[in-house]
């Protein structure tokens, strides 16, 4: 019983090397690109969820007034 588990545990030395040997073998695509300051500052703006919110939320203030305008203007009838 003893042997077996021993046995066990060298069968899986060798991919655990090979796992560990593919993980720092793969290089890393987060760090190729330096942002200035200014890109930070744009890219936040961008996907600023508070900022998209208050632009749809004024977006439809103004479609209320233009459907409040539009509830004045007289209508024809048959």
């Amino acid at each position: 019983m003893i042997f077996s588990d021993n046995l066990g545990m060298v069968n899986r030395f060798p991919f655990v090397f090979i796992l560990i040997g593919l993980f720092f073998a793969v290089p890393s695509r987060g760090q190729d690109v330096s942002w200035s300051m200014m890109r930070c500052v744009e890219y936040a703006r961008i996907h600023n969820l508070s900022i998209k919110q208050k632009q749809l939320e004024l977006d439809l203030s103004r479609e209320d007034v233009r459907s409040t305008k539009a509830a004045f203007a007289p209508s024809l009838s048959a």
